[in-house]
């Protein structure tokens, strides 16, 4: 990391804030959208916030810490978009993550684009676990899995996407963490996958997809999900929600 990171708001950084909560508050008034969804965003936002001016000691943290928060939020991040889904519409889903999408295109081209230089959002970004400025460049993959879940609650029925968003943010995110805390074999056709993060992921997503959709055939589909996310390499974020909602959905075909 060879630039100076930020540590202080630029005009930059509170104009993407406002541009996010003015997204939120269009949303609310103009669309109508459920209103309990929008203020939980304002608020886990403002919370995020406040919690790294407790803790904001990014260069003292070991590197496998950031790993953690990624994986964390990942979890967070798309488990509740798969609550959303299920208690409300896939308009809710889809008009939050466009949103996101937008704003992190938008930030992505300032970065490093444009201005070419860090904000106090990359900072921020930084001490959660974000490898932009370690690596160099934008972080495509959070990009890729943003545009992928947008598909998959665009083209699916509202099961076989609650099911890519549980593989996505469940099914993965376990398995990354369990994969890296508890060292196990590694899966006979996968290097970097072990056993122990494959079953945990299985496992978590199984009961979760068992609770929110309740047949066989979701539970077929996060197993395929998962068995395709221990081949797709850096581009999981995309195949996984994608390749989990095809089975549920030829398995509906199937097994109606």
């Amino acid at each position: 990391m060879s630039e100076r990171l930020i540590t202080k708001p630029t005009a930059y950084d509170i104009i993407f804030v406002l541009a996010f909560y003015a997204s939120l508050a269009y949303g609310l008034v103009c669309l109508s959208l459920p209103w309990i969804p929008i203020v939980l965003e304002c608020l886990v936002s403002i919370l995020l916030y406040f919690y790294y001016l407790l803790l904001r000691k990014t260069s003292e943290r070991p590197p496998h810490e950031g790993r953690v928060y990624r994986k964390v939020f990942h979890m967070i991040g798309g488990g509740s978009l798969a609550v959303f889904l299920k208690l409300y519409s896939s308009a809710l889903v889809l008009y939050l993550v466009f949103s996101l999408l937008i704003l992190f295109c938008l930030y992505e081209a300032l970065r490093w684009y444009i201005l070419r230089r860090p904000l106090f959002i990359s900072t921020v970004l930084l001490f959660f676990g974000d490898q932009e400025e370690s690596q160099g460049g934008p972080f495509y993959e959070a990009l890729i899995g943003l545009g992928a879940v947008l598909l998959t609650v665009l083209f699916f029925q509202k099961e076989a996407a609650l099911c890519g968003l549980i593989a996505l943010s469940l099914g993965d995110g376990v398995s990354g963490l369990v994969g890296e805390r508890v060292r196990t074999s590694t899966l006979p056709f996968s290097e970097r996958k072990t056993i122990g993060g494959f079953l945990a992921g299985v496992i978590v997503s199984s009961f979760a997809v068992l609770v929110a959709v309740g047949n066989v055939q979701a539970l077929a589909a996060v197993l395929g999900g998962m068995l395709v996310e221990t081949v797709s390499g850096k581009f999981d974020n995309f195949s996984v929600p994608i390749s989990t909602a095809l089975f549920y959905s030829a398995l509906s075909l199937l097994l109606p």
